[in-house]
């Protein structure tokens, strides 16, 4: 869910030892670059699409990001109601490399087998499932997670959720923030569960 960028620390200043990235979609990005030391520098750019909201929404957001461990990768989760967040990444470690487009791959809604417990409570630190969501596409894994969410510039709100993963998602590292459109998910728990075993027939 990093859309991803991980959200940097204001002090990251331009320096003559500095790696420059096309920064969009953040409060960071007001000068339309980021810097950021060239011995962790990676440029990355995130397309990413979501229900969260009730309406489906895209975007893409370009940034700087100070480790590798999320790049080039696909995650997706779905949870209760059939609410879902899925994002790519792609990285680089040029002068503004980031600015080539990026496109999400059609969303697969085929069946996997996997069924999983599913929710998500906003406001609330109590998991309480509300029924069982058939898994698709890449999401082999069921998944529950906890942490803040905050929309503009509201106060952040607890949530709490489960449901189906892509084994990206549950690699996750906590304190990841994960932005979706005008949403930041502070992922502060994650647990996996191993997918059950999948339907022959």
């Amino acid at each position: 869910m990093k859309l991803f960028l991980l959200h940097l620390s204001a002090a990251l200043v331009a320096t003559a030892n500095s790696l420059n990235c096309v920064c969009t979609g953040s409060p960071e990005c007001s000068t339309g670059t980021c810097s950021i030391p060239e011995s962790e520098a990676i440029c990355v750019t995130v397309a990413q699409q979501n229900n969260m909201e009730g309406i489906l929404a895209t975007g893409i957001s370009r940034g700087c990001q100070q480790d590798s461990q999320l790049c080039n990768e696909a995650v997706s989760v779905t949870v209760s109601g059939g609410l879902f967040t899925r994002t790519i990444s792609r990285c680089c470690t040029t002068e503004n490399c980031n600015k080539t487009p990026l496109e999400l791959p059609p969303r697969n809604l085929t069946k996997n087998g996997v069924n999983c417990p599913a929710s998500f409570a906003l406001g609330s630190n109590r998991l309480e499932e509300t029924g069982t969501l058939s898994c698709t596409g890449d999401e082999k894994s069921c998944i529950s997670a906890a942490g803040e969410l905050t929309a503009g510039d509201a106060a952040p709100l607890p949530f709490i959720a489960s449901g189906c993963a892509s084994a990206t998602a549950c690699s996750l590292p906590v304190k990841t923030y994960l932005t979706t459109g005008a949403m930041d998910f502070l992922l502060k728990q994650i647990k996996c569960s191993p997918a059950p075993a999948t339907n022959s027939g």
